[in-house]
């Protein structure tokens, strides 16, 4: 799995090239890139999706489209309105699913786990979901409405599942309350140790690094 990084779409031709290791070794591993939906304008992204496309790769791409590049709306920037379109132009499948649903995500990544370990090749996945805070420490968002920051807040991925366990009676809200102080608790926990545990050496900056 290969979260989005600093350089927009860098990870994407990397996980291409992780799965083309896993066809090569003839293993049923399957790789995973996660991008923003600005990354769907790098020639990297293109690049991936043919490659990928082309080779039958066991790889997934989940684009978690949060409507924003920065500050830049989606629509403002892409001819489409779907991240998933763009799929059908390197003839791979690919599905819109609400990014805040665990049980949509969940079932979405199954189908395409399927499908690559299959040697059907790849899936693109567009999540829906939503920033709630500025693309950075400097960035107050005020290009955001607020009637549609307190729609998306409404769409919590937790309170979604918890009204889930709830309706389906999986859990009591008793033990949703519980479970919510345990990992309270753990929280404050990881908390005091991090301030408490010594700086990493410098020369720790090099390890695991590639290139």
């Amino acid at each position: 799995m290969l979260p989005a990084i600093a350089i927009v779409g860098g990870g994407l031709p990397l996980a291409a090239g992780l799965a083309l290791a896993f066809s090569y070794q003839g293993t049923d591993q399957v790789a995973v890139a996660f991008f923003g939906e600005g990354a769907t304008g790098e020639g990297a992204f293109h690049e991936a999706l043919n490659l990928a496309s082309l080779k039958k790769l066991p790889l997934i791409l989940v684009c978690e489209n949060n409507l924003y590049a920065a500050s830049t709306p989606f629509e403002v920037g892409s001819p489409v309105q779907r991240v998933a379109e763009r799929a059908l132009a390197y003839g791979l499948p690919g599905e819109t699913i609400e990014g805040n649903d665990v049980l949509s995500v969940y079932q979405a990544s199954q189908r395409a786990i399927k499908r690559a370990r299959g040697g059907e090749g790849p899936t693109l996945l567009e999540c829906l979901t939503y920033r709630f805070c500025g693309h950075s420490r400097s960035d107050p968002a005020h290009y955001r409405p607020k009637e549609e920051l307190e729609a998306w807040k409404k769409k919590d991925p937790l309170l979604l599942f918890q009204s889930y366990l709830l309706k389906q009676k999986i859990a009591t809200q008793k033990e949703l309350e519980l479970t919510e102080d345990k990992i309270q608790e753990e929280l404050k926990e990881a908390w005091a140790y991090a301030q408490a545990a010594p700086l990493a050496p410098l020369k720790s900056a090099w390890e695991d690094v590639y290139a």
